[in-house]
């Protein structure tokens, strides 16, 4: 009966590995594609500022604060995810 108990239980942790390495395989794709194209382009954007042109120095650096800000609301609803797949 311990044996069988053992090997149910051995199944059950071999499962739940199986689905936090399926979690973290997802979370660094979506860091990878999504998260960090996001904040790459986020400082291209910055970094073609001329403070010379008002007009486009504010238009870039709205454009980057939205994809700033695009980027924590993914990391944080990748976040929230994580946590969700580890209960």
């Amino acid at each position: 009966m311990t044996k069988m108990k053992n090997v149910n239980q051995r199944g059950a942790l071999e499962k739940k590995i199986k689905q936090q390495e399926t979690a973290i395989e997802i979370a660094e794709k979506e860091i990878y594609e999504n998260i960090s194209q996001c904040l790459c382009l986020a400082r291209v954007q910055l970094g073609n500022i001329n403070l010379e042109d008002q007009s486009k120095t504010l238009c870039l650096v709205g454009e980057a604060n939205m994809l700033i800000g695009k980027a924590v609301k993914d990391l944080r609803n990748l976040v929230k995810e994580l946590m969700a797949s580890q209960k």
